[in-house]
């Protein structure tokens, strides 16, 4: 019963239906006995647990013969029902005892030329297309099923074969350890005064890399640095990264020998104000001011030293670059750099008073120096050159910045990298950070 529902399923019922045909002819010959030989009567009933009918009283029915068909597949010349099937109706009950049943050698299989395979008898017999499709779809999902089964089993073998790949280890530096250094690195390079300059020159070479110079300070006037706090970190690979300090400042004035100061104190009170301690003997205290200072750090020969020159800025970088825009011997596209050398000028310069309304490229958030340090001179300016892959209309160079601290403190040369966007045929200024190492 299972066979048969299974070649129905597949499409295969005329295969189902020779198979039932040799089944059967195999039970008639058993039942049939050999010529000349009688079959033995059978055993005499014994006993109490054997029903026998009252005396006078006929025994129970005889068996009904097999049907002439199988009734799930009639052969030809079989009558023909209302439900469209020959044979007996399926699912109906055996005819009533004493009812005659038609009976007779069974219906001659249908011919299948020679040559056919077994598969495709049914075919050969006349299947019709309906049936046709529907064993091939059933073929088909088989076929997927088992495929998909064999990938997954042959993956997951795979998978256990597979040594396991090793999880990337702790970064060589942790982020405490950079921001420790950092503060201390912004405090010191934000602190300066003409009468020690040997002091400010043991802090720089104890903070900077061997052979690198970081110190941007021109040499002229006081200033004061304390309260450092970090605010951001960007990090570089797993040994570098830049930290952002907060650093409050304090600018001083000389006093001539009259004891009048040469520079009055600002009465400018900006944003980024803070109180001041008491001025110094021959200085004059201006308002102090909080200051961001972006320091690019490296572990190297086991310490964390400071890479390039830290540069003041308004808001955290939030990503930091392995190198500078352009290196090596490369002077990048310097027509560009020439052209766009007054633009860039302008751009900082609004960097450098916060204003940036008309200087910011849309899209972009972050802010300027808050007059914290105004723009004194534009170095170098080099653009890197646009690659066939990239936008034309984005454009990245370095650019060294000399910067006058407010009060007259002194001045600042610092290093950034510097993205420029085209919009509206004019260029804005999209991104500012700190190179991560001093471009050659």
């Amino acid at each position: 019963m299972a066979t048969n529902l299974l070649l129905r399923i597949l499409g295969l019922e005329d295969i189902g239906y020779q198979l039932e045909q040799r089944r059967y002819r195999r039970r008639q010959r058993r039942a049939v006995p050999a010529p000349g030989r009688v079959p033995p009567p059978p055993p005499p009933l014994t006993g109490s647990s054997r029903w026998q009918p009252p005396a006078g009283r006929p025994g129970p029915p005889a068996p009904p013969p097999p049907p002439r068909w199988p009734p799930h597949r009639a052969g030809p010349g079989a009558p023909q029902y209302a439900h469209g099937h020959r044979g007996p109706a399926p699912h109906t009950a055996p005819p009533a005892p004493g009812r005659p049943v038609t009976t007779g050698p069974l219906p001659a299989p249908r011919p299948v030329p020679a040559g056919v395979p077994a598969w495709d008898a049914a075919t050969a017999a006349g299947e019709s297309w309906r049936s046709r499709l529907r064993r091939w779809l059933v073929l088909a999902a088989v076929t997927l099923l088992v495929a998909t089964g064999t990938l997954t089993i042959t993956e997951q073998i795979l998978t256990w074969t597979r040594p396991p790949v090793a999880a990337p280890g702790p970064p060589l530096v942790g982020d405490l350890e950079f921001t420790g250094a950092a503060t201390v690195a912004a405090v010191d390079y934000l602190s300066w005064d003409t009468a020690s300059r040997a002091a400010r020159q043991a802090a720089m070479n104890r903070a900077s890399a061997r052979n690198i110079t970081i110190d941007g300070w021109d040499g002229t006037g006081k200033q004061w640095a304390d309260s450092p706090a970090p605010i951001g970190l960007a990090r570089v690979g797993t040994d570098r990264a830049v930290v952002t300090v907060r650093v409050r400042v304090i600018p001083f004035t000389p006093v001539d020998p009259a004891g009048v100061a040469a520079t009055p104190p600002s009465t400018d009170v900006a944003p980024n104000t803070a109180a001041a301690p008491g001025a110094a003997a021959g200085w004059t205290a201006q308002p102090a001011r909080w200051v961001n200072l972006a320091v690019p750090l490296a572990l190297q020969d086991g310490r964390i030293v400071v890479t390039t020159r830290p540069v003041p800025v308004g808001t955290p970088p939030k990503d930091a670059h392995p190198g500078a825009a352009v290196t090596g011997t490369s002077t990048g596209d310097a027509a560009f750099a020439q052209s766009t050398r007054d633009t860039v000028t302008a751009l900082l310069r609004s960097y450098g008073t916060g204003d940036l309304g008309y200087a910011r490229a849309s899209g972009t958030g972050f802010s300027g120096l808050d007059k914290a340090a105004v723009l004194d001179s534009l170095g170098d300016w080099r653009v890197a050159a646009v690659a066939d892959d990239q936008d034309p209309a984005v454009r990245v160079g370095d650019a060294t910045v000399t910067w006058v601290f407010s009060g007259g403190a002194g001045k600042v040369t610092a290093t950034y990298r510097v993205e420029l966007r085209r919009q509206d045929d004019r260029w804005y200024l999209a991104s500012i950070s700190a190179e991560s190492e001093e471009p050659t």
